[in-house]
Protein backbone atom coordinates (compact mmCIF):
# COMPACT_ATOMS: atom_id res chain seq x y z
CA UNK A 1 0.00 0.00 0.00
CA UNK A 2 1.36 3.46 -0.74
CA UNK A 3 -0.17 5.21 1.58
CA UNK A 4 -0.29 3.32 5.05
CA UNK A 5 3.05 1.88 4.84
CA UNK A 6 5.01 -0.37 7.45
CA UNK A 7 8.10 2.94 7.63
CA UNK A 8 5.20 5.27 8.65
CA UNK A 9 3.65 2.66 11.20
CA UNK A 10 6.61 1.95 12.88
CA UNK A 11 7.80 5.79 12.90
CA UNK A 12 4.83 6.34 15.68
CA UNK A 13 5.99 3.19 17.46
CA UNK A 14 7.95 5.17 19.79
CA UNK A 15 6.86 8.27 21.68
CA UNK A 16 10.34 8.56 23.55
CA UNK A 17 11.30 11.52 21.57
CA UNK A 18 7.61 13.84 21.46
CA UNK A 19 8.55 15.89 18.52
CA UNK A 20 9.45 13.29 16.35
CA UNK A 21 6.43 11.68 17.23
CA UNK A 22 4.33 14.54 16.76
CA UNK A 23 5.36 14.78 12.98
CA UNK A 24 4.81 10.96 12.60
CA UNK A 25 1.24 11.12 13.87
CA UNK A 26 0.60 14.08 11.68
CA UNK A 27 1.93 12.41 8.76
CA UNK A 28 -0.21 9.27 9.59
CA UNK A 29 -3.15 11.25 9.81
CA UNK A 30 -2.23 13.05 6.64
CA UNK A 31 -1.61 9.52 4.70
CA UNK A 32 -5.04 8.45 5.98
CA UNK A 33 -6.85 11.51 4.44
CA UNK A 34 -4.40 11.14 1.39
CA UNK A 35 -6.08 7.22 1.19
CA UNK A 36 -9.60 8.45 2.05
CA UNK A 37 -9.29 10.91 -1.12
CA UNK A 38 -8.01 8.30 -3.61
CA UNK A 39 -10.69 5.94 -2.44
CA UNK A 40 -13.59 8.59 -2.89
CA UNK A 41 -12.14 9.45 -6.51
CA UNK A 42 -12.12 5.70 -7.51
CA UNK A 43 -14.98 4.64 -5.71
CA UNK A 44 -17.61 4.65 -8.77
CA UNK A 45 -15.21 3.07 -11.15
CA UNK A 46 -15.09 0.02 -8.65
CA UNK A 47 -16.80 -3.14 -8.74
CA UNK A 48 -20.36 -2.59 -6.66
CA UNK A 49 -18.98 -5.22 -4.24
CA UNK A 50 -16.12 -3.15 -3.76
CA UNK A 51 -17.80 0.27 -3.17
CA UNK A 52 -19.28 -1.79 -0.16
CA UNK A 53 -16.04 -2.84 1.07
CA UNK A 54 -14.40 0.37 1.59
CA UNK A 55 -16.37 1.53 4.24
CA UNK A 56 -15.48 -2.05 6.09
CA UNK A 57 -12.86 -2.09 8.32
CA UNK A 58 -11.03 -5.65 9.60
CA UNK A 59 -8.94 -3.81 12.22
CA UNK A 60 -7.49 -5.93 14.31
CA UNK A 61 -8.66 -8.89 12.03
CA UNK A 62 -6.82 -12.14 12.23
CA UNK A 63 -6.24 -14.13 9.26
CA UNK A 64 -7.35 -17.78 9.58
CA UNK A 65 -6.69 -19.04 5.93
CA UNK A 66 -5.55 -18.24 2.95
CA UNK A 67 -5.75 -20.48 -0.20
CA UNK A 68 -4.53 -20.06 -3.55
CA UNK A 69 -8.47 -21.74 -5.25
CA UNK A 70 -6.21 -21.83 -8.50
CA UNK A 71 -4.06 -19.73 -11.18
CA UNK A 72 -6.11 -16.80 -10.55
CA UNK A 73 -8.19 -16.99 -7.23
CA UNK A 74 -7.13 -16.23 -3.81
CA UNK A 75 -9.49 -16.81 -0.62
CA UNK A 76 -8.89 -15.36 2.77
CA UNK A 77 -10.80 -16.13 5.76
CA UNK A 78 -10.37 -13.41 8.07
CA UNK A 79 -11.63 -13.54 12.09
CA UNK A 80 -12.58 -9.85 12.43
CA UNK A 81 -14.20 -10.98 16.13
CA UNK A 82 -12.53 -8.30 18.04
CA UNK A 83 -12.93 -5.01 15.51
CA UNK A 84 -12.77 -2.40 17.97
CA UNK A 85 -15.52 -0.81 15.27
CA UNK A 86 -17.70 -1.53 12.60
CA UNK A 87 -18.96 -4.90 11.89
CA UNK A 88 -18.09 -8.30 13.67
CA UNK A 89 -17.81 -11.78 12.79
CA UNK A 90 -15.68 -13.67 9.79
CA UNK A 91 -15.42 -12.81 6.65
CA UNK A 92 -14.32 -14.82 3.74
CA UNK A 93 -12.58 -12.73 1.04
CA UNK A 94 -12.30 -14.03 -2.54
CA UNK A 95 -9.77 -12.45 -5.10
CA UNK A 96 -10.74 -13.61 -8.22
CA UNK A 97 -8.49 -12.79 -11.24
CA UNK A 98 -5.26 -13.01 -9.33
CA UNK A 99 -1.73 -12.12 -11.82
CA UNK A 100 0.62 -11.91 -9.20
Amino acid sequence: MKFITRELYQSMQDDSDSQAYEAAEQAWYAQCKAYREHLNSIRERLPISMQSFCDITLHDGVIQAAEHCNSSNVRLVVDASHNPWGPTGNFQLSFLGVKQ
